[in-house]
C-alpha cells in the first residue's frame, strides 16, 4: 500500500487508498469538528470541545449524534486519564503505550486484541497510523494545515482513513487527537524553554 501522504509536500499520494477524508475545522485538536466535505450531511462527523474550570480541564470528543465517545482530563504532575465510552478511566499512557525513546512509536490494541503503532511522533512531521496485522503503508493519516506555495491558498487540516481503518474509526480519531494534543504541548515547551534560552542569551551579551 502507498503511503497516504508526503512529508516534504503534505499532499496525498494515492486517493483510492484514502476512502475517507476529514478536514478540520479549525487547526485545534482541542476545539475543532471533523468534517467529511463530499458527505451531503452538513452536521460534523466529529465533534472535539475543551472546557476549562477552576478545579479541571476536560476535553470531549462526540461522534455525529452528539454521544460522548470520549474525555480527557488534562493532568499537570501525572499522564493524562482517558474515557472511551463507558469504560473505567485510565492513564493515558496505558492506553496508549509510548516506546522505550521519547520518540518512538506509540502502540495501542483495538478491543480484539489486535496492535497499532502511531509513527511520526516528532515535531513537524505528520503522523501515520499503522496496522501490525496489515502489511504495507499506513491505515490512516494525519497532514498538517499548510500553504499551497503554488496557489498562494492555505490548505486545512485533513484526516485520512483506508477501509481498514474504518473498522476502529472511532479509535483512529480519539487515539489521534490525544496524542496531538500530548504532541503539541510537548511542542510549546521546548519552544517556551528555547525562547527563554534565547532571552537570557541576549541578555549575557548585550
Amino acid at each position: 500500500m502507498a503511503s497516504l501522504t508526503s512529508t516534504s509536500e503534505v499532499t496525498l499520494v494515492s486517493s483510492p487508498t484514502a476512502v475517507l477524508t476529514y478536514t478540520l475545522t479549525n487547526d485545534n485538536p482541542l476545539n475543532t469538528s471533523l468534517v467529511d466535505l463530499s458527505s451531503e450531511y452538513s452536521r460534523p462527523a466529529y465533534k472535539v470541545e475543551t472546557h476549562v474550570s477552576s478545579s479541571k480541564t476536560i476535553t470531549i470528543v462526540r461522534n455525529s449524534e452528539e454521544d460522548v465517545i470520549a474525555s480527557l482530563e488534562w493532568r499537570e504532575s501525572f499522564p493524562d486519564k482517558v474515557t472511551i465510552g463507558d469504560k473505567p478511566s485510565v492513564s493515558l499512557n496505558s492506553w496508549m503505550r509510548p516506546g522505550l525513546l521519547p520518540l518512538s512509536p506509540v502502540s495501542f490494541r483495538d478491543e480484539q486484541g489486535r496492535k497499532y503503532q502511531w509513527r511520526n511522533v516528532a515535531a513537524g512531521l505528520n503522523m501515520e497510523l499503522y496496522a501490525v496485522d496489515t502489511p504495507g503503508g499506513p491505515i490512516a493519516a494525519f497532514c498538517k494545515a499548510h500553504v499551497d506555495r503554488a496557489n498562494d491558498t492555505s490548505i486545512p487540516a485533513t484526516f485520512h482513513l483506508t477501509a481498514r481503518a474504518r473498522e476502529i474509526a472511532d479509535t483512529c480519531i480519539v487515539s489521534f487527537l490525544f496524542l496531538e494534543k500530548k504532541r503539541r504541548m510537548r511542542e510549546n515547551s521546548v519552544q517556551t524553554r528555547t525562547d527563554s534560552r534565547n532571552f537570557m542569551g541576549l541578555l549575557f551579551f548585550k
